[in-house]
């Protein structure tokens, strides 16, 4: 609270003392929304409190606030209790009227509503910390395209959650055959070569299984830094590189350029160099492109100075070097390959014996194509390497989320997040450029400003007092 003024102090406490379950209004504000969003009670608290985080910005805050959609259907209920809402809560508790207003709908009136957003994010990063990304998402998933709200009658339709696949479908399978490999082990010849096809494929299914998850937990433990381990002050760069690699760290490049007015687009395809004057890597681009060129072109040219990066980080070990990176590649491939070539001898015992041995080919296809993933793919980061950078997307989640462009911020979204930030900005042609099947034009129905408004007109467009 010691970025609050008295006057915002006292804003705030009447804020959060405000009660929203009063007799008059004869049902409970907290159960009603609950029923209404398909939240649960303490779901429902938590959007309650995030809504009267977002009158404090609209009031004591420099912007006009723009609510995110969970944010906004909390206000649109508030303003069908219309007598708590305008003779009590804004009178009395805001000290001003506090108008949701429609959106009018066009392009500029969509890139409005995403600048107000950004700078709703950064003054709530003020007040209160990190904006929780449950109630807050980033600025490309706010304002996506697709419809993501519709009335539903409850009584006529079955409304199912999506489950959580990756997570529970491992977990199910791991115990399955815990279950089950001990009683056909049991019922079984000793030599598993001799087992018939049934009980040897749940053999080769359920240990290709483990093989992988154990090459998996071996790349992640095995790639520790062999010098002195130095995470402080990274930079842009370093973050972009660390993220991504050359192409992140030449994309964020790019943004900065971008954004700074270093580099500029000419057409829909290529880079030239702008007017303003630059530093860095973003220099050595602007140096690259006085005669216009291709993202890809570029990305070759600065490949010296992503070099000159990935030296540094592996110097402060944060980055495998490559001998750091094959020993993690062989020794995590290593316990699949093993397994698969288990499955190959049986394939030539079933071959000698007349036994159908497609199931097992196509097994070990598969788990093969896994293990030469695992042997290829080259990890880039250091246990050391790893903590870091998700300390700093945790420290930087607003930025990632919601970059402020006029801040200067672009840059470091894109070397966090990747292009997919830039969706939602004036440079949005090079997200598209790098990323065609993904782009297309952003709309929202549901966020917007004191806005919650569309980039295709209607909707609600904004926060106005009196």
């Amino acid at each position: 609270m010691d970025r609050f003024s008295n006057e915002q102090r006292a804003l705030w406490q009447r804020i959060c003392t405000h009660p929203l379950v009063r007799p008059e209004l004869g049902r409970d504000f907290r159960a009603q929304l609950a029923a209404e969003q398909g939240w649960n009670l303490a779901e429902a608290d938590a959007a309650i409190e995030e809504y009267r985080r977002f009158c404090f910005l609209a009031v004591a805050g420099e912007i006009n606030a723009t609510p995110s959609s969970a944010v906004d259907q909390v206000w649109h209920l508030h303003l069908t209790h219309s007598r708590d809402y305008w003779q009590q809560f804004c009178p009395e508790v805001l000290g001003s009227s506090l108008h949701h207003l429609p959106s009018t709908g066009g392009a500029a009136e969509l890139h409005r509503h995403q600048a107000q957003y950004a700078a709703t994010l950064a003054a709530y990063e003020h007040y209160f910390g990190t904006p929780p990304s449950r109630w807050w998402p980033a600025t490309s998933v706010l304002f996506d395209h697709r419809p993501r709200w519709s009335w539903v009658d409850r009584s006529r339709y079955w409304l199912l959650p999506r489950p959580s696949w990756p997570r529970a479908g491992w977990s199910m399978a791991v115990a399955a055959i815990a279950l089950v490999l001990p009683g056909l082990a049991l019922a079984l010849p000793s030599n598993p070569l001799d087992w018939t096809g049934g009980p040897f494929l749940a053999l080769f299914f359920g240990g290709a299984l483990a093989m992988s998850l154990i090459g998996w937990l071996l790349r992640r433990q095995l790639a520790q830094a062999s010098v002195p381990v130095n995470g402080a002050n990274l930079g842009m760069e370093e973050l972009a590189y660390m993220a991504g690699g050359d192409q992140r760290l030449t994309d964020a490049v790019v943004a900065q350029g971008l954004a700074q007015g270093s580099l500029e687009m000419e057409g829909s395809r290529r880079l030239r160099s702008g007017s303003a004057s630059a530093q860095g890597m973003v220099a050595a681009a602007q140096a690259l492109v006085v005669r216009a060129t291709t993202p890809s072109k570029l990305a070759k040219a600065l490949r010296p100075q992503c070099d000159q990066v990935a030296e540094q980080l592996i110097s402060r070990g944060l980055v495998l070097d490559t001998a750091q990176a094959w020993r993690v590649q062989l020794l995590s491939a290593a316990p699949l390959l093993g397994w698969i070539a288990f499955g190959a001898v049986k394939i030539s015992v079933g071959l000698e014996r007349q036994r159908p041995v497609a199931f097992l080919v196509i097994l070990c296809i598969v788990f093969g194509l896994i293990a030469l993933t695992l042997l290829f793919s080259r990890p880039r980061l250091t246990s050391a390497g790893r903590q870091a950078l998700g300390a700093q997307r945790l420290r930087h989640s607003r930025v990632s989320r919601a970059p402020q462009v006029d801040n200067g911020e672009l840059g470091l979204a894109v070397a966090l997040a990747g292009t997919s930030v830039m969706a939602t900005t004036a440079y949005a042609g090079y997200h598209e450029l790098r990323s065609p099947s993904s782009s297309s034009s952003c709309s929202s129905d549901g966020g917007g400003g004191s806005s919650c408004g569309g980039g295709g007109g209607g909707g609600c467009g904004g926060c106005g007092g009196d």
